[in-house]
């Protein structure tokens, strides 16, 4: 039998209205929603019933143009109705929410409430007291900047490590806080729901080498810039799901990071044993004030939300341009948001890191072959070649008596392929080509001169104008 085509269009314009209405329905579970009017961040509360104390999940609605705040339930926006997300990271009270906007005054006294707060419970170096409020503030309105560096605090077992990790959280934006034994799908669900700061203690990223430990620190690498994670799902037919990664992230361990590339792009604080009277236990009291910084946080947010004009610090910030570009990028924002005084100590730190970072280059393979290049230049009366049987030599002085020499192939391959200088073989063995242009390269990203070791044969380290009196900060590298 012949079905009417008048008919099966009837039945399929029905479906198609079934379906629209379906969509319609259907409500979509979000934390923060921005529209041309207003922003819309995820707020949660225990609210008094008479029978009961239940959870109440909302929106806090911040009018641009009026500046009020009000809550509501849902909102519908480009023909889709959001909701805010219920799972049980909210109903377990895992992801710190603000419950309504509180004023804070002034950015300064802000600023200054943050820092009684923080070190009423932990201790750091002096001028991580500066930074560290700035930080705060930074990762409440992070997502408006292309980069985000994280924070690692580092230290032995009672030097209150994960006392910082869980002060800091305890008030920065959206925080969640995870054991060390994260995933790497935990990570990239977390950052793509939420957007908010990941808290990590124990962070370790698996046995070096491992595919684990590679892949999670790609993971991490990219979660500091607008790079998303692209990933196949489904069963039968599978989609392409986009996953967008980048993120605040806090980690605490009695170990640095060994990746240089993801060491680059986290400021360390190396934390030593307290030297005051420190709290053992937070009480209820703590609880209430990191709530009310929280309220007054979400309200600091809304106000400084589209107020960045990131065109002001596309080239960077001037008093920054003589050092590292990745330095530059990593403290741009943080300097952006300090006063006068938290700039100038900022500038300091750069200036003591970048000693302590060259001095720790020297340290490596590369830096020792370079420091014996530069000796074998000095000392030289007439030009002649530096060979590369000399240099494998000097290395092999230095290794430990449990390590294997090595070869002159495994020298040769690392200078060709780290140091990317010219190996050439001649009639009296191989020799090292290098260029005055990239002497001066490596002059500058070595801290250490040729003409250096001809007036002190003994220079071993980057000449250095001061001490610095405080262990901690940036570890960074082009990669």
């Amino acid at each position: 039998m012949t079905r009417d085509p008048i008919i099966d269009r009837a039945e399929e314009d029905v479906k198609n209205m079934m379906k629209g209405k379906k969509e319609e329905e259907k409500k979509y579970e979000i934390s923060l929603i921005e529209t041309k009017t207003a922003i819309y961040e995820q707020a949660s509360y225990d609210a008094n019933d008479e029978s009961e104390c239940k959870m109440v999940i909302k929106f806090l609605r911040y009018d641009k143009k009026t500046e009020e705040v009000e809550t509501v339930e849902e909102v519908e926006f480009e023909g889709k109705n959001y909701v805010p997300i219920d799972n049980k990271l909210v109903l377990k009270k895992r992801v710190n929410l603000p419950t309504k906007t509180e004023e804070y005054g002034t950015d300064q006294e802000l600023v200054k409430e943050i820092s009684n707060f923080l070190f009423t419970y932990f201790q750091v170096p002096k001028f991580y007291e500066v930074l560290l409020p700035y930080i705060v503030l930074f990762y409440w309105i992070a997502d408006q900047f292309p980069f985000i560096p994280y924070l690692h605090f580092v230290g032995l077992p009672a030097t209150g490590k994960s006392t910082a990790l869980d002060v800091m959280g305890s008030i920065c934006y959206k925080a969640i806080k995870s054991g060390g034994a994260v995933t790497v799908a935990s990570i990239f669900r977390i950052a793509n729901q939420w957007k908010g700061t990941l808290l990590i203690n124990e962070f370790e990223v698996g046995e070096k080498g491992s595919d684990l430990a590679r892949s999670l620190v790609q993971l991490l690498k990219s979660g500091v810039e607008d790079d998303p994670l692209y990933r196949v799902e489904g069963e039968g037919k599978k989609d392409i799901e986009l996953y967008e990664l980048k993120a605040p992230r806090i980690f605490a361990s009695q170990e640095e990071i060994d990746n240089a590339a993801l060491q680059s792009r986290t400021i360390m604080v190396k934390l030593d044993k307290n030297k005051k009277r420190l709290p053992l236990y937070r009480l209820p009291a703590f609880k209430i004030k990191a709530q009310e910084l929280i309220n007054k946080l979400t309200l600091w947010r809304f106000r400084h939300f589209n107020s960045i004009n990131l065109e002001e610090i596309e080239f960077g910030i001037p008093e920054l341009e003589g050092f590292d570009r990745r330095v530059q990028q990593v403290l741009t924002p943080i300097y952006h948001l300090a006063d006068a005084e938290a700039k100038k100590t900022i500038v300091e730190l750069v200036k003591q890191q970048e000693e302590e970072t060259k001095r720790e280059r020297l340290e490596g393979q590369d830096g020792q072959i370079i420091e014996f290049i530069f000796k074998e230049l000095a000392e030289m009366v007439l030009p002649k070649d530096v060979t590369l049987a000399d240099i494998t030599s000097q290395l092999n002085t230095t290794r430990s008596k449990y390590q294997k020499d090595l070869s002159e192939k495994e020298v040769g391959t690392y200078i060709r392929k780290v140091l990317h200088l010219k190996v050439t073989k001649k009639m009296y063995g191989a020799v090292i080509e290098i260029s005055d242009k990239e002497i001066t390269q490596f002059e500058e990203y070595y801290g250490i001169t040729v003409e250096g070791f001809k007036n002190n044969p003994d220079q071993a380290e980057p000449e250095k104008t001061e001490e610095p009196e405080d262990e901690g900060g940036l570890k960074w590298d082009e990669n």
